[in-house]
């Protein structure tokens, strides 16, 4: 089977699956610790933009956001919003982050999650570092800097997006803000 006709196929049962009335999609691999080490480990090399970052312990990670978005193409984009708690020495810090990957990539790099870019390549990077627990207010203000919801005001749908409350609760502290489209996941709660 060539890639081509690989990525139209994966992409069509992505697209009919999410789509089908009470079915979520939730990608394998959305791990916010394992995200948060694999990000830690390959951008906090001497020289680079997070050099301060190496030798951080990772306390706790958690996927807040989850959004799946597709455009005509079809290209699919997985992306989510990491709250991680990390200690550098003494000093204790938060991180909020935009992670995206293409599951269905023809590259293996593409189906890798990725720290985000603000406005496309070459621009700042969606991390924000903190040194207090962040709050709904501190996290909403991260979403609108980041541009969380520009994808899909432009040629991208959203396949599914989800909010994860429990993990929202256990890194702020408060309730989830309401967030327009997003449902709760896992839907009981």
């Amino acid at each position: 089977m060539s890639g081509a006709f690989k990525f139209l196929v994966l992409s069509i049962i992505v697209i009919a699956s999410a789509t089908a009335g009470d079915r979520y999609y939730v990608p394998s691999g959305l791990d916010a610790n394992f995200i948060t080490k694999t990000f830690l480990t390959g951008h906090t090399k001497p020289n680079s933009e997070f050099a301060e970052l190496a030798g951080a312990k990772l306390v706790r990670a958690d996927v807040l956001l989850f959004r799946a978005s597709v455009d005509n193409r079809p290209l699919v984009i997985d992306m989510c919003v990491v709250g991680s708690e990390i200690l550098r020495g003494d000093t204790r810090e938060w991180l909020l982050m935009t992670f995206y990957r293409h599951p269905y990539g023809m590259l293996v790099m593409d189906t890798e999650w990725t720290l985000g870019w603000i406005r496309g390549l070459h621009s700042d990077r969606s991390l924000r570092r903190l040194t207090e627990r962040p709050t709904n207010k501190t996290i909403q203000e991260f979403l609108q800097w980041s541009r969380w919801d520009a994808l899909v005001e432009h040629d991208f749908k959203d396949i599914q997006y989800l909010c994860f409350p429990a993990a929202w609760r256990s890194f702020t502290g408060g309730e989830p803000i309401q967030l327009k489209d997003a449902v709760t996941w896992p839907p009981k709660e």
